[in-house]
């Protein structure tokens, strides 16, 4: 399903995609996408 960010959730999306490069944890990345999903 399509998604996209929205300017609110932009902050927490980036968190999401540095916690993956650093970390490999893609936890708060995916609950990102897939609450942009929810709200699509």
């Amino acid at each position: 399903m399509p998604f996209f960010i929205e300017d609110r959730d932009k902050d927490f999306y980036i968190r999401g995609i540095k916690e993956y490069q650093t970390n490999d944890e893609s936890g708060y990345l995916i609950d990102t996408c897939l609450n942009s999903q929810d709200n699509y």
